[in-house]
């Protein structure tokens, strides 16, 4: 089953408890911004997904996986 980025970051933010808006806060964007990416309205950048590996304590792989297959480069 594949995954997208809506389920893995609003899971792994899930896991740790985080509101979109105190993760909006580490990552230094909008909530509007966490939710337009777990909607799949919008991507994060490359550096904004490393930082989303950091604070959600996913890896670069796992997440890298979702974007490279949504032209993210």
């Amino acid at each position: 089953m594949r995954r997208d980025n809506q389920s893995i970051i609003r899971q792994h933010r899930a896991k740790l408890a985080l509101t979109q808006e105190a993760l909006s806060e580490l990552m230094n964007v909008s909530a509007n911004t966490i939710r337009s990416w777990e909607n799949n309205i919008t991507q994060p950048t490359v550096h904004q997904i490393v930082m989303l590996a950091v604070y959600l304590d996913v890896t670069l792989d796992e997440l890298m996986s979702v974007y490279n297959n949504k032209g993210v480069e």
